[in-house]
């Protein structure tokens, strides 16, 4: 049994420290040292326990998902690019933040996958930049306001946040799917980027600094300007979870919107991230790009946000945004 699950840590290390290279570069890039996060910025969404986040209505359309074969930095899991039908839904406009998470931590008493104690005891930490396995949402292993991107959040942990925010402002909140996700990502841009085919840190947190981007590690949300739906932070600053469960491409995959799951022949020991984050190069910001993690694992730049599905026969939800 120790012999497996050494294996077990080996195996998951090899494969985090291969998608956390972009993480590695940054740290070379800048000689270890980061600028602290002092001063704590204005919301730039609405957070009310009792009605629930601020919300955008994502009308529906149809796209194509995935990466063509000339995308430069494309990987072979964003293809082949398909036609989808995505219903309207509705998305939040801002990451979850620390705030919103500490309020349903506080309400609940929930204790994440990080803070959580392995099979031998061990406290499971947040795999980030130490060996002590100290980090979790609470203390990343950097300074972050109340308004940054709540990371070191498991799968689990989302499903565990969708479900109370439900439950307190009784509307169904939940995880995107991989395919509403991209759809609301690219608004009505087919380019690697929503802003153009070349990455710009005028427009996202990733990797390194410059024009806009002046943070190192998570920026407060909203920092950046709104993609063409008004969303913030599609791109950088935190890797976000999705619904679905990891395929290795998209033969097969549902073409109306909906989450690949289980019973699809999904593999959900693993779910879907998008996004990018803080800490990864430019390729990873791709509206294409994807990424996989264990559903109890958690990151030090994976986040999320939350989705809504219209209620029918009503304009509620049109209304409330």
């Amino acid at each position: 049994m120790a012999k497996l699950m050494a294996m077990q840590r080996t195996s998951r290390f090899i494969f985090l420290c291969a998608w956390l290279c972009g993480w590695c570069g940054a740290l070379a890039w800048s000689g270890g040292v980061y600028a602290e996060i002092t001063v704590e910025p204005q919301p730039a969404c609405e957070f009310n326990p009792l009605e629930g986040p601020e919300m955008v209505l994502i009308e529906s359309g149809v796209f194509s998902m995935g990466s063509p074969a000339d995308e430069e930095n494309r990987a072979s899991d964003e293809g082949p690019v398909h036609q989808v039908a995505v219903q309207a839904f509705s998305l939040s406009r801002c990451e979850v933040t620390v705030q919103e998470f500490e309020t349903f931590v506080s309400e609940t008493g929930y204790i994440t996958d990080a803070e959580q104690f392995d099979l031998e005891g061990q406290v499971k930490g947040c795999f980030g930049f130490a060996e002590t396995n100290a980090e979790n949402w609470r203390n990343p292993g950097f300074s972050q306001t109340s308004q940054s991107a709540v990371v070191c959040v498991s799968f689990r942990d989302t499903q565990a946040y969708s479900l109370w925010l439900s439950l307190r402002t009784g509307q169904s909140y939940r995880l995107p799917s991989e395919a509403e996700w991209e759809y609301a990502a690219r608004g009505t841009k087919a380019t690697a980027y929503p802003w153009g085919k070349e990455a710009s840190h005028e427009y996202a947190n990733y990797s390194g600094v410059g024009a806009r981007d002046q943070w190192q590690y998570t920026s407060p949300v909203g920092s950046f300007s709104a993609n063409d739906f008004g969303l913030y932070d599609m791109h950088g600053n935190a890797w976000e979870w999705a619904e679905d469960c990891w395929q290795g491409d998209y033969n097969g995959a549902p073409v109306d919107g909906s989450p690949w799951l289980e019973e699809d022949d999904g593999g959900c020991g693993t779910h879907v991230l998008r996004g990018g984050a803080w800490s990864l190069t430019a390729r990873f910001l791709r509206s294409a790009s994807r990424l996989r993690h264990f559903s109890d694992g958690t990151l030090i730049n994976s986040g999320f946000r939350v989705a809504r599905t219209l209620e029918k026969n009503t304009n509620a939800d049109v209304a409330a945004d």
